[in-house]
């Protein structure tokens, strides 16, 4: 889920978490208590500056000061909540998705920003094997099918045993020589 708790802008120098911020927080994670594994992660953004001195020393690049940021934060958040480890994460992102143009100290203020995300698990529903009739003629249906990332159970051993077969079909008819 974004956008329940409102980016929090930053100074060129600075990122102060204000109590207010630790609150909205607090509150949202109150609002998903019912939720599974819920984890706070913090994406932080830079302005186009270019970094010089120190903070290219230090950081290298905007990604990297960005990420640097958005974890500064995410410590903050997490030792005034008391979370644990694993229910606070965060990334940085750099200059992409600006929320301004870059060329006013105006719109690089609002590009610095620390957004942040809640997201947890869904309980998979079981579904029938078998297609299933449309309750309603005419009626718009979506269908949602979820494929893990590494592919179909079903499809990868279906594909392994064909796999396999035709393997053992082209030794079997392969000519031999000797």
């Amino acid at each position: 889920m974004s956008n329940v708790v409102p980016p929090l802008h930053y100074d060129q120098e600075n990122v102060q978490v204000s109590p207010e911020f630790v609150e909205q927080i607090k509150k949202a994670l109150y609002d998903l208590r019912d939720k599974s594994n819920v984890v706070v992660k913090f994406i932080g953004y830079t302005d186009e500056v270019a970094l010089t001195g120190r903070d290219e020393r230090i950081y290298g690049d905007l990604v990297a000061l960005s990420k640097a940021r958005a974890h500064r934060v995410a410590l903050a958040v997490q030792e005034a909540l008391k979370l644990p480890g694993t229910a606070v994460t965060s990334d940085g992102r750099g200059v992409v998705a600006p929320l301004a143009a870059n060329d006013s100290a105006q719109g690089r203020a609002q590009n610095r920003r620390i957004e942040v995300q809640f997201w947890y698990d869904e309980p998979l529903q079981e579904l029938p094997d078998e297609p299933q009739f449309c309750p309603n003629p005419g009626a718009e249906v979506v269908t949602k099918v979820y494929e893990p990332p590494w592919g179909s159970p079903r499809a990868s051993a279906a594909g392994e045993r064909a796999r396999n077969h035709s393997a053992r079909l082209h030794r079997e008819s392969a000519p031999r020589h000797g």
